[in-house]
């Protein structure tokens, strides 16, 4: 259900040739996200109830992986230089990264303390809540007008 509302969430009426590329690479992204997200909570219970390891093992452990393997991916697709031509073009952007490193490592460091503390399904029902007012807030106060089509499927996917 979850991925029917993504795909009517992300649907678009008119593509040309390169967003239906993009819009496919999308689909397998989103799809391949959701698989992961499957797998990662089962696997998740079954370390927390053999290790029983704290919160910041389990976050420091995940970013350490995270972080080799976007390193690599960034390497890879030379986006790298991409990222530095930019920030020479606009220094100020590296604190506008810090800040929202610094905010992001704080509400992680939530995200896993409930996680070692009550387990994966809770951890999934506020990550999916938050998702689900981030929408309802950008649409509502941001000016990010949604479809019909759209809201319908906000409202069926959570």
């Amino acid at each position: 259900l979850i991925v029917v509302g993504v795909v009517l969430f992300i649907y678009k009426e008119e593509k040309s040739g390169n967003d239906q590329e993009n819009n496919l690479l999308g689909l397998a992204l989103v799809g391949m996200r959701l698989l992961a997200d499957g797998v990662l909570g089962g696997i998740e219970e079954r370390m927390r109830k053999t290790t029983k390891p704290n919160a910041l093992n389990i976050m420091s452990s995940i970013n350490m992986f995270s972080s080799l393997f976007l390193l690599i991916a960034v390497f890879l697709s030379r986006e790298i230089f991409d990222f530095y031509d930019f920030v020479v073009r606009h220094p100020d952007v590296l604190y506008k990264i810090a800040a929202s490193a610094f905010v992001g490592s704080f509400g992680q460091i939530c995200i896993f303390l409930l996680l070692a503390g009550f387990g994966s399904l809770p951890v999934s029902i506020a990550t999916t809540t938050r998702k689900f007012f981030n929408v309802v807030i950008s649409a509502l106060f941001m000016g990010n007008s949604l479809l019909v089509r759209q809201w319908v499927a906000t409202g069926r996917t959570f």
